[in-house]
């Protein structure tokens, strides 16, 4: 063979050879950063007509892709070093969940001394907590555990520069990194460690391109990078990754998702890509990965986690941006922000276009009470939003859009919850106007606590009887209705009402239901049952009737709400179970008497109703 041709051959020969070399180099990563492993080239005699070139290129690489059995075993080495360090920076990390504040410095010891600790840092430990300064002992602690955190990063890092192919070692660097950048008490290099931990991981997936967890661990770097858009990325490449590799059934149904070992982590990569979504207000792709994780949500806390999402997301009709404000708005409050606390519901308010929705009626609750308690006396507020319009104003506008049946008793949870707190300021605001001497303005607050459905409705009722127990009719209207509500009383407060009964019904001439209630007062302070004659009980059961029907009548004409008639039909059945079981002479006796009661206080309109009701009841 002719020498040119010859030369031509071992030169296209050794040209494909270190193509191939190039080629594993670059599947590698390897040359982009050729300074991960500092190996000497090994020396090669150049053959005749081969490019020098191209040989230190080859030797250069070889260098870097062939570790050498001792780099190996001094790499292992060196990695096991830094484990160690991690554990026990670990173990003491652990010291401080013992450091109770009402524990003696004894006890501690005692507990950190059943820790696998070196022995120098439980004698210096020793020395620290006896002055009994938990706090300063906490801090010497951090400074330890940040020291091993530095010495095992040096190892690590040495691991990775003799033998760059060593996975475990580079992921345990990159998370010890990310550890560093959330510990990082002074905020001063957060973003320092964390942009290190890339740096590593980029080098990693690299190495194994289809290593899902590491794909994962550059979303959570992203994370905390604030860079939302590339984490949901890797989160889907890392998703997609996973089952492209894990060999998950392709029939996921619920009997074989249980057996597979992956459920956990598709569950993690999903939950990522649900926050993402958020953080990018996109609700739609966020509803969308709640649906596909409700596979994997195979017990209560996971389906828990999906509910809580699906809530915060649909709160606002898919504004998630509308309860990103509503956290802020509680967060300023919790921090006495409250002009920060109130333009945020404000906010939240403008953005909304349903009244009717959960956003809405919730955030109009918490700016009700929030102007209710630090703003119904400042004047440029009550200028800007009337005084009609903030606190109670606000309060009672929400209630009635709450599910409310037509006595207004709220039928659910939450129109109970509100309920209640408008009774409690309506109660609290009345009982501050008796003691300012403002009798008419506290008359107005206690008729609409007495009305309201609230466990202060008794309350109020009472407090309105004591008021108007003067005033006739009315007094004796309120005082009735007070009696209605005598269940949810105190014994204290059943104290008052019964004498205030007695005097009302006295002041309205009505001898026979005065004595109904002094009868019932003496059993209540004897603790006996009611000793009132059957007379006198029937008389009692239909004046009472009788009178909360006159009651309903008057809410109706006066402030135009049906009152509930439950108390009607209370005493309309005591009167007709007591009245069945009397012979037909004492029962026509005791209409006669009821008739002529009647007639002799020219309550016409009493004895009508009186007449229609006993038609019903036959002798």
């Amino acid at each position: 063979m002719l020498p040119f041709i010859k030369n031509k051959l071992i030169n296209s020969y050794i040209r494909r050879i270190i193509s191939i070399i190039l080629c594993l180099a670059s599947s590698y990563g390897i040359s982009r950063d050729k300074t991960i492993l500092q190996h000497d080239a090994p020396s090669l005699d150049f053959p005749t007509g081969v490019d020098s070139v191209l040989v230190r290129e080859c030797a250069s690489i070889s260098g870097i892709m062939f570790v050498s059995i001792e780099c190996e075993n001094a790499a292992e080495e060196l990695f096991l070093e830094a484990k160690e360090l991690l554990n026990t920076a670990a173990a003491m990390h652990r010291c401080i969940d013992k450091m109770d504040s009402d524990a003696t410095s004894e006890k501690i010891i005692s507990d950190i001394n059943s820790f696998d600790l070196p022995l120098t840092f439980k004698v210096k430990f020793r020395q620290v907590i006896a002055h009994e300064d938990i706090q300063k002992a906490c801090m010497w602690i951090k400074n330890e555990v940040d020291n091993y955190y530095q010495l095992a990063e040096l190892k690590l890092q040495e691991v990775c520069q003799k033998n760059p192919f060593h996975l475990g070692a580079g992921v345990e660097l990159v998370k010890l990194l990310m550890l560093q950048g959330r510990t990082d008490l002074n905020h001063q290099q957060t973003d320092k460690y964390f942009q290190s931990a890339m740096n590593e991981l980029d080098r990693l997936i690299l190495l194994d391109q289809s290593n899902h967890h590491l794909i994962s661990l550059k979303g959570e770097i992203e994370i905390e990078l604030n860079d939302w858009e590339s984490a949901k990325y890797s989160f889907q490449k890392a998703s997609e990754l996973l089952f492209n590799y894990a060999f998950l059934p392709t029939d996921l149904t619920q009997s074989n998702i249980e057996i597979s070992v992956d459920t956990t982590i598709a569950f993690k990569y999903i939950l990522f890509l649900i926050q993402t979504h958020i953080k990018l207000y996109e609700s739609d792709q966020a509803l969308m990965q709640i649906e596909g994780a409700e596979i994997y949500a195979n017990n209560e806390d996971r389906c828990k986690i999906l509910e809580d999402y699906r809530g915060m997301i649909n709160w606002a009709d898919g504004d998630i941006r509308s309860r990103e404000l509503f956290v802020e708005a509680i967060a300023y409050e919790e921090e006495n922000e409250f002009n920060e606390s109130v333009n945020k519901h404000h906010e939240i308010l403008k953005r909304m276009d349903s009244k009717l929705s959960e956003a809405f009626i919730e955030t109009s609750y918490h700016l009700s009470l929030l102007e209710y308690k630090h703003f119904k006396q400042d004047p440029s507020y009550l200028n800007k939003y009337g005084v009609q319009n903030i606190g109670m104003g606000r309060l009672r506008n929400i209630i009635k859009r709450l599910n409310q049946n037509q006595y207004g008793v709220p039928q659910d949870s939450l129109a109970r919850n509100y309920f209640e707190i408008f009774g409690t300021m309506l109660f609290n605001e009345g009982i501050k106007a008796v003691e300012e001497k403002y009798h008419a303005l506290a008359m107005t607050y206690f008729l609409q606590g007495s009305l309201f459905h609230s466990s202060y409705q008794a309350k109020c009722s009472l407090e309105l009887a004591k008021l108007v127990m003067h005033h006739g009719e009315i007094g004796f209207r309120w005082a009735l209705h007070a009696y209605s509500q005598i269940q949810a009383m105190t014994e204290d407060e059943k104290k008052q009402l019964y004498p205030l009964l007695r005097f009302v019904t006295k002041r309205v001439n009505q001898p026979e239901l005065c004595q109904f209630f002094h009868d019932e007062f003496h059993s209540f302070l004897q603790s006996n049952e009611v000793s009132t004659n059957r007379k006198i009980r029937l008389m009692g059961y239909e004046f009472l009737r009788a009178g909360y029907v006159d009651l309903q009548k008057y809410c109706e004409q006066t402030y135009h709400i049906q009152y509930n008639p439950s108390s009607i039909h209370e005493f309309a059945q005591k009167y007709i179970n007591d009245e069945i079981v009397l012979p037909k002479p004492m029962k026509k006796q005791i209409r006669g008497l009821i008739d002529q009661a009647y007639q002799k206080q020219n309550r016409e309109d009493a004895l009508k109703n009186w007449k229609s009701f006993i038609h019903q009841v036959p002798l």
